[in-house]
């Protein structure tokens, strides 16, 4: 009978192979975890700039009370302040957070914000349309915590052009302490369809049921909505 033939692998071939074998291994894993991480970061870090800029994707689902999202949602309570400018904007530029929420319309589809460079003294503006009969809100993105007897002013700049039943607002909501609204108009100057610009200023003292409160602008009409240079302040320290 011929004789077998046996393949012979010297054992240090073999210890070499399965080294190899196991540095590709970890090295694989090791590149399937790093893409995973970044993976991670990169949603996180989406969903962060989501909140930060009030953007919101899906009315019907939101992930702001689930872990970790949770703690990447936007602060948007001023607790306490001192004295001092709480909401400025001459809306000269225009950041990626902002100093605004998602403008709130009942007609929807109907009004938009943009900018133009009508202002005061040609300077660039807040400019709302409105192709709507209904009312809209632009609301500051901070909620106030407030106490009694603190006292707030608000003041700035609107030019309203449209139909002949068309008006703006500049004011604050009132909200109890569970932030639910108490008054949504608690207090507001009101701007007629003058086609000037008009000043509107405000000081006001909070009563013991408020706890928050919140700057706004508001409309209704169809029309064009100019503001500029707002202020909003808080004037002297809590005394409780």
């Amino acid at each position: 009978m011929p004789a077998t033939t046996m393949s012979y692998v010297k054992p240090s071939c073999v210890g070499k192979f399965i080294i190899c074998n196991s540095v590709n291994t970890l090295y694989m894993k090791q590149k399937y975890l790093i893409s995973l991480f970044a993976l991670i970061i990169f949603i996180l870090f989406g969903y962060w700039a989501k909140c930060q800029t009030g953007t919101n994707f899906f009315e019907s689902t939101s992930l702001s009370k689930l872990t970790p999202f949770k703690y990447l949602q936007r602060n948007d309570v001023v607790s306490i302040p001192k004295p001092g400018i709480i909401l400025y904007d001459c809306f000269d530029t225009k950041s990626i957070i902002g100093n605004w929420s998602n403008l709130w319309m009942r007609d929807k589809g109907k009004v938009s914000v943009d900018y133009d460079l009508h202002g005061i003294n040609n300077s660039r503006c807040l400019l709302i349309k409105s192709t709507s009969t209904k009312s809209w809100a632009y609301s500051h993105n901070k909620s106030v915590e407030v106490h009694e007897g603190d006292i707030f002013s608000f003041d700035g700049f609107a030019r309203i052009q449209g139909e002949k039943n068309v008006s703006a607002f500049i004011g604050i909501a009132a909200f109890d302490g569970q932030n639910e609204p108490i008054k949504w108009n608690y207090i507001s100057e009101k701007i007629d369809n003058t086609e000037m610009w008009t000043k509107k200023n405000k000081t006001f003292v909070i009563p013991d049921n408020i706890k928050y409160i919140r700057f706004r602008l508001t409309g209704v009409g169809i029309g064009e909505f100019r503001f500029d240079d707002i202020f909003f302040r808080k004037e002297n320290l809590s005394t409780n």
